[in-house]
């Protein structure tokens, strides 16, 4: 059937449009969390991801900080479930940036070319995004002495020389973002293929790890 003669029948049993494309939403995302399990389970030679659930847990290898956790996850743990836990729990986190770098990032406005010349070097010039640079922008040591007001300590102009030296203008990211990533990367060379938010907390439930409902189990079949 085609996806006309399903919306068809979907308003022949007084249902709406927009409700069959929710329910074609969830048969695409049911259909793609199968096949990732497949490939799980082809890949590490298991009969279903559940088995991933029975596995040697995290708590029972002495692992005493957030560091030494993320360390073993990202270098040494080989059990997807463990991995994509891990990445939900950063994604939900999402703590905010107090580092200078973090705080440059949110309120570092445009400054003159000269006045970067004068706290730095020309040499320096390429490494610098073009952006930055406006002729009636607010001079580096300007910027700051306001800074560091906002920012509660000193920020000095070789802290924002140093910012748009070592960062292109937008490409910044937090520890946290940083880390984000790593868990994807791992996720990806482990696993075969690229890990989100939703299959992550599909497998996190089918290895029975996460008790979170997921509307995707709850899926019905045909309404008609």
């Amino acid at each position: 059937m085609t996806h006309a003669d399903y919306i068809r029948r979907f308003l022949a049993e007084g249902k709406t449009e927009e409700e069959y494309y929710a329910w074609s939403k969830l048969c695409g995302l049911k259909a793609s969390h199968s096949y990732k399990d497949s490939l799980l389970c082809e890949r590490f030679e298991v009969q279903t991801v559940s088995e991933f659930g029975t596995w040697q847990p995290i708590d029972d290898l002495g692992l005493q900080s957030l560091e030494e956790l993320n360390h073993y996850i990202l270098f040494e743990c080989r059990n997807p479930a463990d991995l994509a836990l891990c990445y939900l729990e950063l994604l939900r986190s999402q703590p905010d940036d107090h580092t200078v770098d973090g705080f440059l990032n949110a309120n570092l406005r445009p400054f003159p070319k000269k006045s970067f010349l004068r706290f730095g070097d020309k040499n320096w010039l390429s490494d610098v995004s073009p952006s930055w640079f406006k002729a009636d922008g607010l001079p580096i040591d300007v910027q700051a002495m306001e800074l560091s007001e906002g920012f509660g300590r000193e920020i000095s102009p070789d802290d924002i020389i140093t910012f748009v030296t070592t960062y292109r203008k937008g490409a910044y990211r937090p520890a946290h973002e940083q880390m984000i990533r790593a868990y994807e990367d791992t996720w990806s060379d482990l696993c075969g293929f690229r890990l989100t938010e939703k299959y992550a907390e599909h497998l996190g439930k089918a290895t029975g790890l996460l008790a979170e409902p997921e509307p995707i189990e709850e899926l019905e079949e045909l309404p008609f």
